[in-house]
């Protein structure tokens, strides 16, 4: 990872601090906000878009929609996992809970190994309801239904 240059075009025209407010209002859980601002800084620095990070969480917040606090990770966690690159942006599309519905049964069937602590039994239930996975394909991946 390289620090963003003092040089570079555009280094000093983000707005951390705009971007960070956005976050925090579609992140379903801020957990340690420092932790969280200093997390989301180094990814941008990496060279992350700040939109993916954006729309990952937007995303996010759609599919634990229902789901009880204990199983919505923390924010510092979720992007120290750089969770955002489970939810790959379509240029100019918005999420809908098919979308998400869609993107979760595919991690379900691919074995993700952050399947079984993100995604609810309920949820798994939800997707099963719509024909998206089955019982035996969420018990593979750990998820009891």
């Amino acid at each position: 990872m390289e620090p963003v240059k003092e040089d570079c075009a555009g280094a000093h025209d983000f707005d951390f601090d705009g971007f960070y407010e956005r976050f925090v209002e579609l992140y379903p859980r801020i957990g340690n906000q420092g932790e969280t601002a200093d997390l989301l800084r180094l990814a941008i620095e990496a060279g992350t878009d700040p939109e993916d990070i954006l729309w990952g969480a937007r995303c996010y917040a759609i599919e634990q929609k229902g789901n009880a606090a204990r199983y919505v990770a923390y924010s510092e966690n979720w992007v120290r996992d750089r969770r955002w690159e489970s939810h790959p942006q379509n240029a100019g599309a918005t999420a809908t809970e098919q979308d998400i519905r869609e993107a979760r049964a595919k991690a379900i069937r691919e074995r993700k190994p952050w399947v079984v602590s993100q995604v609810s039994a309920f949820a798994a239930r939800e997707l099963m309801a719509h024909s998206l996975v089955t019982a035996e394909e969420c018990e593979a991946a750990g998820i009891h239904v």
